[in-house]
This record gives C-alpha cells, structure tokens and sequence, in this order.
C-alpha cells in the first residue's frame, strides 16, 4: 500500500514537561533541516512562515528541558501532510 502522505508542511513545534499534572513550556534552542540549515525562526511562532519537509528529510530539534522530577512530556507539531498525488 505504501504511504499515504509525501510532503509535510511545519508551523510550530513545542515540547512541555509535566510536572504535578502541570505542562511547563521547554524553549527550543535549535532547529537544524537537513543536517545543516537552520529553520528555528520558522517552527518557533504559528504564524505564515512555515517548513515544507518531504519524505525522508530529516529534522533535528533541541529544546531546553530546565526541569527536575518530570513525570511525562508532550511534544506538539503544527502543521499539516499533504496527500501524495
């Protein structure tokens, strides 16, 4: 059957440590796209400015985890996939 989906389009991404049922934000420091392009500037906001990845790109985050006694965390990715044609 194959993949479904080919092209990905990338607003944000987020990561929050839960702490006592508590999300706390952790920043992200870096954003590297493809071994060597920097593209924090386009994941750090939702807005107009996006990442178009597709299949078999990669994409390196690093974000500041500040926090002890973590019980869990979420990692948010905005955006959408784009239907393979």
């Amino acid at each position: 059957m194959g993949l479904n989906y080919s092209h990905s389009i990338i607003d944000q991404v987020k990561l929050y440590a839960i702490i006592n049922g508590q999300p706390l934000p952790c920043p992200l420091l870096k954003a590297t796209y493809m071994n060597n392009i920097n593209v924090w500037i386009l994941l750090i906001n939702s807005d107009n400015t996006k990442l178009n990845m597709y299949l078999l790109e990669t994409l390196d985050l690093e974000f500041l985890v500040p926090y002890q006694n973590i019980e869990n965390y979420i990692f948010i990715i905005e955006g959408c996939n784009m239907e393979k044609t």
